[in-house]
């Protein structure tokens, strides 16, 4: 499961906060010595929502422009 699915099943459930992180391999537990986590903007970039695709004319309500009549 990917931490944004993750986030968001827990908004949904009404969490008021999360603690999320990611170790680097190898993982210890939390109270030992010797653990290490991801870079912070890696881990944001984790728990983003996906980008919004691109409009494409397939999902829009205009229609797809024609081509340029060939010249010849």
């Amino acid at each position: 499961m990917n931490a944004a699915r993750t986030v968001q099943l827990m908004e949904d459930a009404g969490l008021a906060g999360l603690h999320l992180e990611d170790q680097v391999n190898p993982k210890r537990c939390g109270h030992l010595d010797g653990k290490a986590v991801v870079p912070r903007e890696e881990m944001a970039a984790a728990c983003a929502p996906p980008p919004t695709p691109a409009a494409t004319p397939t999902s829009c309500s205009w229609p797809a422009p024609t081509p340029a009549p060939s010249k010849g």
